[in-house]
């Protein structure tokens, strides 16, 4: 497996999601580093630093409820129909 340790460029995205910030819609801004990513609103020079297993974290976190909340939508389905 290849470890990226130095980019010559900065890996940016614009994402098409916008927040409320300050009285104002605006993009979210992701900027990918080796080590961490960080998290911006455009136009704004806030930097939120997130690292990659935090993201896994969150991501794994976010699925275990997703499925937990299918099943429990099955089982009350199951039992309404009784």
């Amino acid at each position: 497996m290849t470890q990226l340790a130095q980019r010559k460029t900065r890996l940016v995205f614009e994402t098409s999601s916008e927040v409320r910030s300050r009285g104002k819609y605006r993009q979210v801004i992701f900027a990918a580093e080796p080590y961490a990513a960080y998290v911006r609103l455009k136009g704004t020079k806030q930097r939120l630093p997130i690292t990659y297993a935090q993201i896994y974290d969150l991501a794994a976190k976010l699925e275990a409820n997703r499925v937990r909340a299918e099943k429990k939508a099955a089982r009350d389905a199951r039992k309404g129909g009784r």
